[in-house]
């Protein structure tokens, strides 16, 4: 994700944690947002997603929603609500204020507030600096897998090391009191704050994590406003192979395609320990939250319209509907709709010809009708997983983090005839009509991720290539399947429809980082060999020997802070969309939500996507 610069960097963070950051969400106006009542909502099953709910190890947007709302705090964390309203902003959490920040930008000190304590059956408890490390240290020792994000942190000196078991202690992470965090970076990290706002930073207490490297989320120990039912009951005394899981926590059973074999539950409840006047953040307007895990979305759908369940999370609503509830005028006051910042893309596999010429991968953006794509979601099977809402993409990046610089930004419109005229400045359109007519062009195989309209919409992409002269053969595979296909370089994967790509954090650092940077080539997210090297590429059986790679653009970005951040971030996403030309983002979601007549008060999180759940409010009596 970013530029080059060593700057002196203040005292000062970024915007969102300056002073404003420091100051109350609240205005001189009491809050008069009805409280209390069950607030019941639920999750269709669909990828892997059961509900982990372990920090270090929980990487998908419906667990962070449930960490930030609810159940954990970090040093920084979000309000809850959409970017419009500061959503998208870092603000102190567990941390006093904005940390203070050595002239070269490597030493970072956070102090925590006071009165800070656990959820039982920690009660008595203080949260502590010390608890921070212990959590840095336990995502660094359990080695998540495919979708560990430890990575994040290993700007801070000597985290690599102990993860690869070759320190005893992270060298960077010091706490001179138990107030008081000093990080030692290795590098300029001008985001860290956004980092520290990850739920895999969330403090951890003595003990309760001991033994449980595979099953934390079942023991989970809460710092928010809610923890869950049964917490009080956990006994950490005992071994933890004897250890009894609290009892408001029952995962879903899930078959490999996602399909619900037995439904799950969550029930959070409030969290006695909790002290509002710490938290600016959080409003924690109902009693108690209500999970079922696993349920059919037509099902949901069906009892969101009869209040049975309030909304459904971590997916938006039917597009049928939403189009009905829309189309009323006595219910369209619930639905909401907010940008989701995710898109979807075709990507080229920079390794594989034609797409090793840049004038073909041009010529590909420029012969898509994004449009029709995107007009693709209102049919059915409808979006994929759910998201039917969404607007044409026409560069790498969401304008929420690069100040909407780029708004107005459009290279790439639908235009045939352009596409054949940069096809002509391809080595491989010998004769010049604008159409490849090489080998390479012949049996293109594209991995097509077969999951709601995504299959109709690389049809609609085969046929504006065949103009172009690129003859492709679709393969469409379920989503597990694609992924672990697109995922390995060695399978010479030439063209994906359709990747999807979401913030970490609403950051350049938590957009590009993943997907653009070389270390994110095997296994990861990187489907391109965008920065491979030689050696790479020989060694994964390609001919070609060389590839295009942005690594050095991105840490000069990530070193930066404020205006000059943001500029940084707009100038790689035009390189990256202009001169490089890996992927051709077409469609970026919005999410869309109707809400049950209980509802009277709602709110986006935009750092999840999501409804923030500390921020719904239900009508007096709503039990």
């Amino acid at each position: 994700m970013r530029r080059w610069a060593a700057p002196v960097i203040s005292i000062l963070l970024i915007a969102g944690c300056t002073s404003e950051g420091d100051r109350p969400e609240a205005t001189s106006r009491p809050d008069t947002t009805p409280r209390g009542g069950t607030l019941r909502v639920a999750i269709p099953p669909f990828t892997e997603f059961t509900v982990d709910l372990d920090p270090q190890s929980s990487y998908f947007g419906g667990e962070w929603g449930l960490f930030r709302c609810c159940l954990l705090r970090t040093l920084y964390s979000y309000s809850g609500k959409p970017t419009e309203e500061g959503g998208g902003e870092p603000r102190p959490d567990l941390a006093i204020g904005p940390p203070v920040v050595s002239a070269d930008g490597l030493t970072w000190t956070f102090r925590l507030k006071q009165g800070l304590r656990y959820a039982p059956p920690f009660e008595d408890t203080p949260i502590t600096a010390p608890d921070v490390v212990r959590a840095l240290e336990r995502d660094a020792r359990i080695k998540a897998g495919p979708d560990d994000y430890s990575f994040y942190f290993s700007a801070i000196s000597g985290f690599d090391d102990y993860e690869a078991g070759e320190a005893d202690s992270i060298a960077g992470l010091e706490t001179p009191d138990d107030r008081t965090l000093v990080v030692r970076l290795e590098r300029l990290t001008g985001d860290l704050a956004y980092r520290f706002a990850m739920p895999a930073t969330a403090p951890i207490p003595p003990g309760a994590a001991d033994g449980h490297d595979e099953d934390y989320g079942r023991f989970v120990v809460a710092s928010g406003p809610y923890m869950i039912a049964g917490s009080e009951g956990l006994d950490f005394s005992v071994p933890p192979d004897e250890q009894e899981p609290a009892e408001g926590f029952v995962p879903a059973v899930l078959t490999e395609g996602g399909a619900t074999q037995e439904l799950g539950s969550l029930v959070l409840v409030s969290n006695p320990s909790w002290d509002p006047d710490t938290d600016r953040l959080r409003a924690a307007y109902v009693d108690r939250i209500e999970v079922t895990i696993g349920l059919d979305r037509e099902e949901i759908a069906r009892r969101v319209n009869t209040a049975e369940l309030d909304f459904v999370f971590a997916a938006s609503s039917p597009f049928d509907q939403v189009a009905r509830y829309q189309d009323n005028p006595a219910l369209e006051r619930r639905v909401f709709v907010h940008p989701f910042e995710a898109f979807y893309s075709v990507t080229m596999n920079l390794a594989v010809p034609p797409f090793d010429d840049v004038h073909v991968r041009r010529a590909v953006a420029l012969a898509i009708d994004r449009a029709a794509l995107v007009e693709l979601l209102s049919e059915p099977p409808y979006g994929p997983f759910g998201q039917s809402w969404g607007e044409v993409a026409t560069h790498m990046a969401t304008d929420a983090f690069e100040g909407r610089l780029l708004r107005a930004f459009d290279p790439y419109p639908y235009d045939p005839e352009a596409a054949r005229e940069e096809m002509r400045g391809s080595v491989y359109d010998r004769t010049g009509d604008g159409r490849c007519d090489a080998r390479a062009c012949r049996n293109v195989q594209v991995l097509v991720m077969d999951e709601g309209v995504i299959p109709e919409q690389a049809r609609a992409i085969g046929e504006d290539l065949a103009e172009l002269g690129i003859e492709v053969t679709l393969q469409a595979y379920p989503w597990w399947r694609f992924f672990n296909l697109i995922h390995d370089p060695r399978n010479h994967i030439a063209m994906g429809i359709a990747y999807p790509w979401g913030q970490d954090y609403p950051d350049g650092g938590g957009w590009f980082t993943l997907f653009e940077r070389s270390d994110g080539l095997e296994g990861w997210w990187n489907q391109s060999s965008l920065g491979a090297t030689p050696a790479e590429l020989r060694g994964w059986g390609y001919q070609v020997t060389s590839v295009p790679g942005v690594d050095d653009r991105l840490q000069a970005c990530l070193g930066l802070r404020g205006v000059s951040r943001t500029q940084c971030w707009a100038e790689l996403d035009q390189y990256l969309t202009t001169e490089v030309v890996s992927r051709v983002p077409f469609m970026f979601f919005e999410h869309a939500q109707v809400v049950s007549e209980r509802v009277v008060a709602y709110s986006f999180d935009q750092f999840t996507a999501l409804p923030a759940l500390d921020r719904i409010a239900l009508a007096p009596g709503s039990s």
